[in-house]
């Protein structure tokens, strides 16, 4: 009986083991699935923070309306979903910018630069031209150059605060002290739904050492017939000369044929040389559009992304010496593509500080001015703006010769269109 006692008891205990370590594994499983389902829901999202430059609150205003998914609000719930929520603007801020008009805003430029100083009272009643020793440019210029340099002690500050709570305790983690993207917005542009997430990706593609990324604007190409830069500064200009514009279907076709030879300022599509031609951009085996497009002469500052790791380079271009008065988009611009402009001198700086700022697009053009077009579908960003003749006979400056410039980039879909459709009816 003592041993049926026995046995019986050691049974027991054996099954109640077994249960509990069935229980355990279950357990265990669950929580595992459990932090699957937390690891899949908490999928990262960048921290963005958002400023856009205006004279006046009422013009930030009606962009904060137009961009109305750009800002977060937990009280409502927008017309894009709630996916996309998380995808809003970390901060989003009004920066008051500078009027040009004001004399004492072109005096402060003056003496930060060391230029002549514009007399804001010959500009009242139209009487001087100057596009770019303007009190239009001034004002520009350093509202964006201002904007840069708050952002950047912000976060500095922001940085001493938290090492301050961690060395005193009374902060268990550090945070980030600057974000993912730094979007700088000019009131009048007019952006896609979702524009967060959009750049996002393509920034999550972008090589490590970008400095900015626009998602508006003008790219550039200037095409100089293969042309070296020994060449181009010694050619003269034929003041007879005289073309007569191309039909559109007819300039599309010739640029994606490479007529125009190589450009020496993009757009470039990834993965291809600098001095590439449209016909090897289009011959690269991408199963869509590239991510971005890599650029050396772009203009406009309405919509641009900064590399918040890389603005001290910006900085230091802004803020470096000035021998003219150069609106802040041209003055990047020329930066940009300073390894073509000045190669002997770039030579030695490939790896320095004092190399050129790297500029890069969106696959297509994300945001546009109110003026440029009249509807504007939110949900379908479009090619970046279009291409255009521009030949310009010049007997100063660089380069002094015909030239070509093509305001957007060649889409691998879009050329290899024309080409087959051109291969076919030859």
């Amino acid at each position: 009986m003592k041993v049926l006692i026995a046995m019986l008891v050691f049974y027991l205990s054996g099954l109640g083991i077994i249960c509990m370590i069935k229980g355990s594994i279950q357990s265990g499983e669950s929580s595992v699935q459990r932090q699957h389902l937390e690891n899949f829901s908490n999928v990262r999202t960048p921290v963005s923070e958002v400023y856009v430059i205006s004279l006046h609150e009422s013009k930030f205003n009606v962009f904060t309306q137009r961009n109305f998914d750009l800002e977060s609000d937990d009280d409502e719930v927008n017309d894009v979903g709630d996916r996309h929520k998380n995808f809003a603007a970390s901060s989003f801020e009004w920066f008051e910018g500078y009027n040009g008009m004001d004399q004492s805003v072109l005096d402060e430029f003056s003496k930060v630069t060391g230029l002549w100083t514009v007399n804001a009272s010959m500009f009242n009643m139209g009487n001087i031209k100057d596009a770019y020793a303007s009190p239009h440019a001034v004002g520009c210029y350093l509202s964006h150059w201002r904007r840069l340099e708050k952002v950047r002690k912000k976060w500095k500050d922001r940085k001493v605060r938290s090492n301050e709570h961690l060395r005193t305790g009374t902060q268990q983690q550090k945070p980030p002290h600057r974000p993912d993207m730094l979007f700088v917005f000019e009131d009048d542009a007019n952006c896609v739904s979702n524009l967060i997430e959009r750049t996002w990706n393509t920034v999550r593609q972008l090589p490590k050492d970008w400095d900015i990324l626009y998602i508006g604007g003008k790219p550039v190409s200037y095409y100089t017939g293969d042309k070296t830069l020994a060449e181009l500064s010694t050619a003269k200009a034929d003041p007879s000369l005289n073309i007569t514009r191309p039909s559109d279907d007819q300039l599309l076709n010739d640029m994606c044929s490479g007529k125009y030879g190589t450009s020496p300022s993009g757009p470039f599509a990834p993965g291809t040389t600098v001095a590439n031609s449209v016909v090897e951009a289009t011959a690269a085996t991408w199963e869509t559009d590239p991510p971005y497009w890599h650029t050396k002469y772009i203009l406009n500052t309405n919509a641009y992304v900064i590399n918040p790791k890389r603005i001290k380079r910006v900085l230091r271009l802004l803020s470096s010496p000035q021998n003219d008065y150069k609106p802040i988009d041209v003055r990047l611009a020329a930066d940009y593509w300073r390894d073509f402009m000045d190669p002997y001198s770039y030579q030695n700086s490939v790896n320095s500080t004092n190399a050129p700022l790297k500029s890069y697009l969106t696959s297509h053009m994300f945001c546009d001015q109110e003026v440029k077009r009249t509807v504007f579908n939110r949900d379908q960003p479009v090619n970046w703006e279009g291409y255009h003749w521009l030949p310009y006979k010049i007997s100063t400056g660089w380069p002094d010769v015909m030239g070509f410039v093509w305001s957007t980039q060649a889409h691998r879909t879009t050329c290899a269109r024309i080409l087959n459709t051109t291969k076919q009816s030859t």
